[in-house]
């Protein structure tokens, strides 16, 4: 999970994530920072999370990123930089009060903004 300028609440819900069991949860940020407030929860150290959580993922040293506090433009010009695209689509998927899950999509103001942009979108995600 992407931290800058973490939190209390940030690092507490982080937490509550890994004691909850829905994952291993590690922080990529300022270790400094993050130490200042205090956390059992593994750090790795960087001044440039959006860059490492890409280079985490495309390594596969983890599952699955989350984005957290880490700049979304940084972010998605490291991983189209890795993975050698000059876009991405993302959906994100939620749940309903009940616990229904739907995918909203487009995620960013970038995205989607032309009928066959929106068609790729339906498509790609019809697969997930």
């Amino acid at each position: 999970m992407g931290i800058r300028d973490p939190t209390p609440k940030m690092l507490e819900s982080a937490w509550k994530a890994q004691e909850l069991g829905y994952a291993q949860v590690v922080l990529v940020g300022i270790k400094k920072e993050i130490d200042q407030i205090g956390t059992e929860l593994e750090v790795v150290d960087t001044e440039e999370p959006e860059k490492t959580l890409t280079e985490l993922m495309i390594s596969r040293k983890v599952d699955a990123v989350i984005r957290g506090t880490a700049r979304a433009s940084g972010a998605l010009v490291h991983l189209k930089e890795a993975l050698g695209k000059k876009r991405i689509c993302r959906l994100a998927l939620l749940l309903t009060v009940d616990g229904t899950p739907f995918f909203l999509a487009p995620v960013g103001i970038d995205e989607g903004n032309t009928i066959s942009d929106k068609l790729r979108m339906i498509k790609l995600g019809a697969t997930i």
